[in-house]
């Protein structure tokens, strides 16, 4: 029915009344700064941040996208989300079988119980060999506020 979300306990999928909340605010920052990364462990990608201040308690659904190749057939690279100066989270690994074919990757993840305050969401990346350059003008990162 129209009124009613498709839910997961864990174990089995079903159909459930629709609850209040929606999307309270959004930030988005599409960016075209071209960046490369030969680190192994995670650094900011150029210009892959933005911040939001948040109006109650609240949960955050993030999108990062990123494209990127590694200049390395054997390698990857590996995409993520940071919250602050919290860990990395959403990780995602791309590889690459022909160097120079740029990979795009969606990184989702989302924040929940947040409380009021400004928080700083970044898109981070790094690679296991090689450098990963990203191709400027397709990424973005997107925050949804939303409440519960």
């Amino acid at each position: 029915a129209a009124d009613e979300v498709l839910t997961h306990d864990g174990t089995d999928f079903d159909w459930a009344a629709a609850a209040g909340g929606g999307i309270v605010k959004q930030v988005q920052h599409d960016f075209g700064t071209t960046a490369a990364t030969a680190s192994t462990s995670y650094v900011d990608m150029a210009a892959a941040n933005v911040s939001i201040t948040t109006t109650g308690t609240s949960d955050l659904l993030c999108f990062f996208v990123g494209h990127a190749y590694n200049t390395l057939t054997t390698q990857s690279n590996y995409f993520a989300i940071q919250k602050d100066s919290d860990s990395e989270v959403g990780i995602t690994e791309v590889d690459h079988t022909i160097a120079t074919n740029r990979r795009a990757c969606c990184v989702v993840h989302l924040f929940t119980g947040l409380g009021a305050a400004t928080y700083s969401i970044s898109g981070r990346w790094r690679v296991d060999g090689g450098t990963a350059n990203n191709s400027g003008g397709q990424n973005s990162m997107t925050v949804y506020e939303l409440t519960p």
